[in-house]
């Protein structure tokens, strides 16, 4: 049996010093043993069903905004070739759940990270507003410590995470 203890931190801990066994966070992949990469983050914006057909452009749409992810907009706007009037308006949310939870809400259109947001899309609680997807250029990626702190069910976790 493998014990979890989840501790949630803005910034990746530095695993050679810290007590943790496992880190998952968004990372350009950079090819070291050492690192994961689970999946592509790839972004898109969705908004509740509910507001789905008032969505007409993003251009007087409200935009959601993860503050963490604060140029989502603009990446999307440009990588899209689709207009926003102001890629940086709109509420701010200091946790991205918090974010995805008033766009479930009804409350705005809000840039989605698919690996994030899988399940409120299957489940319909929440709906493509565009077809148009990009790529971040980062990766949901698992950092391991060195072989040296590494225990074996740490691989083990990251076996059931791709």
């Amino acid at each position: 049996m493998i014990n979890f203890s989840v501790t949630a931190v803005e910034t990746p801990p530095s695993l050679s010093r810290d007590l943790f066994d496992l880190a998952i966070f968004f990372d350009v992949p950079d090819g070291s043993p050492n690192q994961v990469p689970i999946c592509a983050d790839e972004i898109i914006p969705v908004c509740a069903p509910a507001l789905l057909e008032r969505v007409a452009d993003f251009k007087t749409a409200t935009l959601l905004h993860d503050q963490t992810w604060a140029d989502d907009w603009a990446v999307w706007s440009k990588a899209t070739a689709t207009p926003t009037s102001d890629p940086r308006r709109g509420p701010k949310f200091s946790l991205y759940s918090l974010a995805v939870e008033e766009a479930k809400a009804g409350a705005g259109v809000l840039i989605g990270h698919l690996c994030l947001i899988e399940e409120a899309l299957v489940n319909g609680s929440l709906k493509h507003a565009s077809e148009r997807t990009c790529h971040t250029g980062r990766h949901l990626c698992a950092r391991l410590p060195d072989d040296a702190r590494r225990r074996p069910e740490t691989d083990q976790v990251v076996s059931l995470l791709y």
